[in-house]
Protein backbone atom coordinates (compact mmCIF):
# COMPACT_ATOMS: atom_id res chain seq x y z
CA UNK A 1 0.00 0.00 0.00
CA UNK A 2 1.49 3.40 -0.97
CA UNK A 3 2.36 5.65 1.89
CA UNK A 4 0.25 8.70 2.62
CA UNK A 5 1.72 12.00 1.45
CA UNK A 6 1.74 13.44 4.96
CA UNK A 7 4.03 10.63 6.17
CA UNK A 8 6.67 11.63 3.62
CA UNK A 9 6.36 15.28 4.65
CA UNK A 10 6.65 14.25 8.29
CA UNK A 11 9.87 12.30 7.62
CA UNK A 12 11.39 15.12 5.58
CA UNK A 13 10.71 17.82 8.19
CA UNK A 14 11.86 15.50 10.98
CA UNK A 15 15.09 14.87 9.09
CA UNK A 16 15.67 18.62 8.71
CA UNK A 17 15.14 19.12 12.43
CA UNK A 18 17.55 16.34 13.36
CA UNK A 19 20.29 17.50 10.97
CA UNK A 20 19.96 21.10 12.14
CA UNK A 21 18.37 22.65 9.06
CA UNK A 22 15.61 23.77 11.39
CA UNK A 23 17.36 24.64 14.65
CA UNK A 24 16.09 24.42 18.22
CA UNK A 25 13.60 27.25 19.01
CA UNK A 26 13.44 28.23 15.32
CA UNK A 27 10.02 28.69 13.71
CA UNK A 28 9.20 26.34 10.85
CA UNK A 29 8.15 27.75 7.49
CA UNK A 30 4.49 28.76 7.41
CA UNK A 31 1.76 26.34 6.35
CA UNK A 32 1.45 28.25 3.08
CA UNK A 33 5.18 27.90 2.42
CA UNK A 34 5.18 24.18 3.23
CA UNK A 35 2.07 23.65 1.09
CA UNK A 36 3.80 25.32 -1.85
CA UNK A 37 7.05 23.39 -1.31
CA UNK A 38 5.45 19.95 -1.10
CA UNK A 39 2.62 20.59 -3.57
CA UNK A 40 -0.14 19.46 -1.24
CA UNK A 41 -3.11 20.76 0.71
CA UNK A 42 -3.01 22.55 4.07
CA UNK A 43 -4.70 19.58 5.74
CA UNK A 44 -1.90 17.29 4.57
CA UNK A 45 0.72 19.64 6.02
CA UNK A 46 -1.24 19.91 9.26
CA UNK A 47 -1.33 16.11 9.65
CA UNK A 48 2.45 15.98 9.25
CA UNK A 49 2.91 18.79 11.78
CA UNK A 50 0.54 17.06 14.19
CA UNK A 51 2.70 13.92 14.07
CA UNK A 52 5.81 15.99 14.74
CA UNK A 53 4.11 17.66 17.70
CA UNK A 54 2.98 14.30 19.10
CA UNK A 55 6.59 13.13 19.07
CA UNK A 56 7.90 16.33 20.72
CA UNK A 57 9.76 17.63 17.67
CA UNK A 58 7.71 20.81 17.38
CA UNK A 59 5.27 22.92 19.37
CA UNK A 60 2.38 24.78 17.72
CA UNK A 61 2.02 28.34 19.09
CA UNK A 62 -1.37 29.91 18.54
CA UNK A 63 -1.17 32.96 16.33
CA UNK A 64 2.57 32.59 15.68
CA UNK A 65 3.29 29.29 13.95
CA UNK A 66 5.17 26.12 14.78
CA UNK A 67 8.41 26.16 16.80
CA UNK A 68 11.13 23.49 16.92
CA UNK A 69 11.51 22.08 20.44
CA UNK A 70 13.69 19.04 19.67
CA UNK A 71 17.21 19.49 21.00
CA UNK A 72 20.00 17.16 19.96
CA UNK A 73 21.31 15.23 22.94
CA UNK A 74 17.96 15.09 24.76
CA UNK A 75 16.49 12.44 22.48
CA UNK A 76 19.41 10.67 20.81
CA UNK A 77 18.39 8.16 18.17
CA UNK A 78 20.89 5.32 17.93
CA UNK A 79 18.94 3.75 15.11
CA UNK A 80 16.27 5.30 12.93
CA UNK A 81 12.93 3.59 12.52
CA UNK A 82 12.20 2.82 8.90
CA UNK A 83 8.48 3.56 9.13
CA UNK A 84 6.15 6.00 10.83
CA UNK A 85 5.39 3.54 13.61
CA UNK A 86 6.00 2.86 17.28
CA UNK A 87 9.13 1.16 18.55
CA UNK A 88 7.07 -1.90 19.46
CA UNK A 89 5.54 -2.07 15.98
CA UNK A 90 8.99 -1.78 14.42
CA UNK A 91 10.26 -4.65 16.58
CA UNK A 92 7.27 -6.84 15.77
CA UNK A 93 7.53 -6.20 12.04
CA UNK A 94 11.19 -7.23 12.11
CA UNK A 95 10.63 -10.26 14.38
CA UNK A 96 12.90 -8.67 16.97
CA UNK A 97 12.80 -8.75 20.76
CA UNK A 98 12.36 -5.28 22.25
CA UNK A 99 13.60 -4.38 25.72
CA UNK A 100 14.18 -1.29 27.84
CA UNK A 101 16.88 -0.71 30.47
CA UNK A 102 17.13 2.18 32.92
CA UNK A 103 20.62 3.64 32.54
CA UNK A 104 20.37 6.82 34.57
CA UNK A 105 18.13 8.02 37.37
CA UNK A 106 18.86 11.45 38.78
CA UNK A 107 17.33 14.42 40.55
CA UNK A 108 17.85 17.86 39.02
CA UNK A 109 16.48 21.39 39.12
CA UNK A 110 14.42 22.62 36.18
CA UNK A 111 16.34 25.14 34.09
CA UNK A 112 14.90 27.82 31.85
CA UNK A 113 15.55 25.66 28.81
CA UNK A 114 13.75 22.65 30.28
CA UNK A 115 10.91 24.89 31.38
CA UNK A 116 10.39 26.12 27.81
CA UNK A 117 10.48 22.59 26.43
CA UNK A 118 8.52 20.67 29.03
CA UNK A 119 6.32 23.19 30.80
CA UNK A 120 7.70 22.72 34.33
CA UNK A 121 8.43 25.80 36.41
CA UNK A 122 12.01 27.04 36.67
CA UNK A 123 13.50 25.87 39.97
CA UNK A 124 11.20 22.87 40.44
CA UNK A 125 12.88 19.59 41.36
CA UNK A 126 12.63 17.00 38.62
CA UNK A 127 13.57 13.35 38.22
CA UNK A 128 15.20 12.45 34.91
CA UNK A 129 15.11 8.83 33.84
CA UNK A 130 17.32 7.81 30.91
CA UNK A 131 16.26 4.55 29.28
CA UNK A 132 17.92 2.64 26.46
CA UNK A 133 15.56 0.79 24.16
CA UNK A 134 17.08 -2.21 22.43
CA UNK A 135 16.29 -4.73 19.70
CA UNK A 136 17.70 -8.23 20.19
CA UNK A 137 20.06 -6.82 22.79
CA UNK A 138 21.40 -4.06 20.56
CA UNK A 139 20.76 -0.48 21.66
CA UNK A 140 18.65 1.44 19.17
CA UNK A 141 17.22 4.44 21.01
CA UNK A 142 17.75 6.56 24.12
CA UNK A 143 14.76 8.15 25.88
CA UNK A 144 14.92 10.93 28.44
CA UNK A 145 11.84 11.08 30.69
CA UNK A 146 11.21 13.91 33.16
CA UNK A 147 8.91 13.64 36.18
CA UNK A 148 7.97 16.24 38.79
CA UNK A 149 9.66 15.08 42.00
CA UNK A 150 6.87 16.35 44.27
CA UNK A 151 4.37 14.16 42.41
CA UNK A 152 6.63 11.14 41.83
CA UNK A 153 7.64 10.65 45.46
CA UNK A 154 9.07 7.20 46.08
CA UNK A 155 10.01 6.75 42.42
CA UNK A 156 13.21 4.70 42.20
CA UNK A 157 14.92 2.88 39.32
CA UNK A 158 13.35 -0.41 40.41
CA UNK A 159 9.94 1.05 41.19
CA UNK A 160 8.95 2.82 37.99
CA UNK A 161 5.12 2.72 37.76
CA UNK A 162 3.62 0.47 35.11
CA UNK A 163 2.37 3.42 33.08
CA UNK A 164 5.95 4.74 32.88
CA UNK A 165 7.57 1.36 32.24
CA UNK A 166 8.28 1.05 28.54
CA UNK A 167 9.12 -2.65 28.77
CA UNK A 168 5.61 -3.44 29.97
CA UNK A 169 4.09 -1.36 27.17
CA UNK A 170 6.37 -2.88 24.54
CA UNK A 171 5.53 -6.42 25.58
CA UNK A 172 1.86 -5.60 25.13
CA UNK A 173 2.31 -3.88 21.74
CA UNK A 174 1.64 -0.50 23.41
CA UNK A 175 -1.84 -1.71 24.37
CA UNK A 176 -1.28 -2.73 28.01
CA UNK A 177 -3.66 -0.01 29.19
CA UNK A 178 -4.62 3.56 28.47
CA UNK A 179 -3.59 5.96 31.24
CA UNK A 180 -6.68 7.80 32.56
CA UNK A 181 -5.06 11.19 32.03
CA UNK A 182 -7.96 13.29 33.32
CA UNK A 183 -8.31 11.17 36.45
CA UNK A 184 -4.56 11.35 37.08
CA UNK A 185 -4.63 15.13 36.66
CA UNK A 186 -7.60 15.58 39.01
CA UNK A 187 -6.08 13.22 41.57
CA UNK A 188 -2.92 15.31 41.51
CA UNK A 189 -4.93 18.45 42.24
CA UNK A 190 -6.73 16.75 45.13
CA UNK A 191 -3.51 15.35 46.59
CA UNK A 192 -1.89 18.79 46.36
CA UNK A 193 -4.90 20.32 48.15
CA UNK A 194 -4.85 17.68 50.88
CA UNK A 195 -1.13 18.03 51.51
CA UNK A 196 -0.54 21.76 51.11
CA UNK A 197 -3.83 23.35 52.16
CA UNK A 198 -5.21 20.86 54.67
CA UNK A 199 -1.94 19.50 56.06
CA UNK A 200 -2.37 15.83 55.27
CA UNK A 201 -4.89 13.01 55.70
CA UNK A 202 -4.86 13.13 59.49
CA UNK A 203 -5.95 16.75 59.47
CA UNK A 204 -8.62 16.02 56.88
CA UNK A 205 -9.97 13.19 59.06
CA UNK A 206 -10.17 15.54 62.04
CA UNK A 207 -11.87 18.17 59.93
CA UNK A 208 -14.48 15.71 58.64
CA UNK A 209 -15.09 14.29 62.12
CA UNK A 210 -15.71 17.81 63.46
CA UNK A 211 -18.16 18.59 60.64
CA UNK A 212 -20.09 15.38 61.18
CA UNK A 213 -20.21 15.96 64.95
CA UNK A 214 -21.91 19.34 64.49
CA UNK A 215 -24.68 17.79 62.39
CA UNK A 216 -25.12 14.65 64.49
CA UNK A 217 -25.13 16.65 67.74
CA UNK A 218 -27.96 18.75 66.36
CA UNK A 219 -29.94 15.70 65.22
CA UNK A 220 -29.50 13.99 68.60
CA UNK A 221 -30.43 17.15 70.53
CA UNK A 222 -34.03 17.56 69.28
CA UNK A 223 -36.97 15.31 68.48
CA UNK A 224 -38.27 16.67 65.16
CA UNK A 225 -35.67 14.99 62.96
CA UNK A 226 -34.59 11.40 63.43
CA UNK A 227 -31.40 9.63 62.41
CA UNK A 228 -32.15 5.91 61.93
CA UNK A 229 -28.52 4.72 62.14
CA UNK A 230 -26.88 3.40 65.32
CA UNK A 231 -24.08 5.69 66.44
CA UNK A 232 -21.33 3.13 65.92
CA UNK A 233 -22.37 2.67 62.29
CA UNK A 234 -22.83 6.32 61.34
CA UNK A 235 -21.04 7.74 58.32
CA UNK A 236 -19.00 10.93 58.43
CA UNK A 237 -19.72 11.49 54.74
CA UNK A 238 -23.45 10.80 54.33
CA UNK A 239 -25.75 11.85 57.17
CA UNK A 240 -29.31 10.53 56.82
CA UNK A 241 -32.35 11.85 58.67
CA UNK A 242 -36.14 12.01 58.46
CA UNK A 243 -38.84 14.42 59.56
CA UNK A 244 -42.15 13.35 61.19
CA UNK A 245 -43.70 12.10 57.92
CA UNK A 246 -43.17 11.74 54.15
CA UNK A 247 -45.12 14.92 53.32
CA UNK A 248 -42.91 16.94 55.64
CA UNK A 249 -39.82 15.32 54.10
CA UNK A 250 -41.04 16.53 50.71
CA UNK A 251 -41.71 20.03 52.02
CA UNK A 252 -38.25 20.10 53.64
CA UNK A 253 -36.48 19.20 50.38
CA UNK A 254 -38.45 21.83 48.45
CA UNK A 255 -37.68 24.53 51.02
CA UNK A 256 -34.03 23.47 51.15
CA UNK A 257 -33.68 23.75 47.38
CA UNK A 258 -35.22 27.21 47.46
CA UNK A 259 -32.74 28.19 50.18
CA UNK A 260 -29.79 26.96 48.11
CA UNK A 261 -29.30 23.48 49.60
CA UNK A 262 -29.45 20.95 46.76
CA UNK A 263 -29.49 17.15 46.49
CA UNK A 264 -30.77 16.59 50.03
CA UNK A 265 -33.44 14.12 48.95
CA UNK A 266 -32.74 10.68 50.40
CA UNK A 267 -32.17 7.46 48.49
CA UNK A 268 -35.25 6.23 46.65
CA UNK A 269 -35.26 2.99 48.66
CA UNK A 270 -34.81 4.71 52.03
CA UNK A 271 -36.58 8.05 51.72
CA UNK A 272 -36.07 10.96 54.08
CA UNK A 273 -33.07 13.21 53.58
CA UNK A 274 -29.35 12.70 53.11
CA UNK A 275 -26.67 15.35 53.60
CA UNK A 276 -23.48 14.46 51.75
CA UNK A 277 -20.67 16.29 53.54
CA UNK A 278 -17.59 15.13 51.67
CA UNK A 279 -14.09 16.61 51.87
CA UNK A 280 -14.95 19.65 49.76
CA UNK A 281 -17.81 20.74 52.06
CA UNK A 282 -16.56 23.53 54.35
CA UNK A 283 -17.49 23.68 58.03
CA UNK A 284 -19.46 26.86 57.30
CA UNK A 285 -21.74 24.85 55.03
CA UNK A 286 -22.66 22.54 57.91
CA UNK A 287 -23.41 25.49 60.17
CA UNK A 288 -25.73 27.00 57.57
CA UNK A 289 -27.49 23.65 57.06
CA UNK A 290 -28.09 23.27 60.79
CA UNK A 291 -29.46 26.84 60.95
CA UNK A 292 -31.83 26.07 58.08
CA UNK A 293 -32.95 22.79 59.67
CA UNK A 294 -33.71 24.57 62.94
CA UNK A 295 -35.66 27.32 61.15
CA UNK A 296 -37.70 24.71 59.29
CA UNK A 297 -38.35 22.81 62.51
CA UNK A 298 -39.71 25.89 64.26
CA UNK A 299 -42.01 26.67 61.35
CA UNK A 300 -43.44 23.16 61.27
Amino acid sequence: MPKAIYEGIYREIRSRIINGTYAFQEMLPTEAELTAEFGCTRNTVRRALSMLADQMFVQPIHGKGVRVIWLKGETDMLGALEEVESFGEFAKRNNAVASTDVKSFEHLICTGQLSRRLGFRVGEELIRVVRVRSLNGNARQVDHGYFLASIAKGLTPDKIPTMMNYTTLLNADSMYNTPPCWCIYMTGLVMNYLENEIGGLENMQKRNAAKAKVLYDYLDGQDFYKNPVEKKYRSMMNVTFTSPDADTDKAFCAAATEAGFVNLKGHRLVGGMRASIYNAMPAEGIDKLVDFMEKFRREH
